[in-house]
């Protein structure tokens, strides 16, 4: 019967995994020890005010999103197509966005669903078009049943009108929501 390694590298084997499993652990102990003397809330400004510089803008929360309040010229192609590179770059645009249901008699407020869209194909009997949709859950009351919203100009607008979390900012197109290159904006900041 062979051996499928001699005893000195097993032993040097097994010195070398509990090494690593120490160090592991000596990495996690330090980093909470870390956390806890320097605790990530605690605000100092270094004396950047003796420089002009303002502090209090500083510490405001920089825009964690931008939203091109257009179809871009890269969505025109992926609306139609159903594609999973398609789902997940439209969905990385949309997701968590708020809107409100202008024609809805209570004004209800959606929020895009973070994790999932939905490609309808073209049906004329009802007028849907073929693309892809949001799922947009009710933010007041989450257990409600969801509702389909095709992507396009009109959920657009709802979205460019409707106030959303701060962070997001909202960048209009001079020539309309829509149609205009992606070059042509200005900017606002909805909060």
């Amino acid at each position: 019967m062979k051996r499928l390694m001699q005893p000195g590298r097993v032993q040097c084997l097994e010195t070398m995994i509990s090494g690593t499993y120490y160090l592991f652990h000596l990495y996690l102990f330090s980093i909470s020890l870390l956390t806890s003397l320097y605790p990530t809330s605690h605000s100092f400004d270094l004396g950047l005010e003796k420089f002009g510089v303002d502090v209090d803008e500083l510490k405001q929360p920089a825009n964690k999103r931008i939203f091109r309040a257009w179809i871009e010229e890269w969505e025109e192609k992926m609306i139609t197509d159903p594609d999973v590179v398609a789902e997940a770059t439209l969905r990385e645009k949309y997701k968590n966005l708020f809107f409100i249901d202008i024609d809805d008699k209570k004004k209800t407020v959606y929020r895009i669903h973070d994790k999932n869209l939905e490609f309808h194909r073209k049906n004329k009997k009802r007028g849907i078009e073929a693309g892809w949709g949001v799922i947009a859950i009710p933010r007041d009351d989450p257990d409600d049943e969801p509702e389909a919203w095709q992507i396009g100009e009109d959920l657009i607008e709802l979205i460019a009108s409707t106030p959303q979390e701060e962070g997001v900012e909202i960048i209009h197109n001079e020539k309309g929501t829509a149609g205009g290159k992606d070059g042509d904006i200005s900017s606002s900041s909805d909060e």
